[in-house]
């Protein structure tokens, strides 16, 4: 029998819902696992010397970035 996800609206089959506490959960498992990857902080990034020395030979020769016009939404 399929069940369908109150997070993606898809229809699954009833072996995708996890349990918990011995009832099914409404949220399947690949939206769970979407939403614990969401939350879950990243590794800071480790500063690289070469890179930050590239980046700044890349902007004396073409000048930093400008941003002159606005990115804007079709909404």
């Amino acid at each position: 029998m399929s069940r369908v996800c109150t997070s993606c609206t898809r229809r699954l089959d009833e072996s995708e819902f996890p349990t918990q506490n011995g009832r099914v959960v409404n949220v399947c498992v690949l939206c769970r696992n979407d939403i614990k990857r969401a939350q879950t902080r990243l590794a800071p990034i480790r500063r690289d010397p070469e890179q930050i020395r590239l980046n700044n030979i890349c902007c004396t020769w073409f000048g930093p970035v400008q941003r002159t016009h606005l990115l804007r939404n079709a909404a």
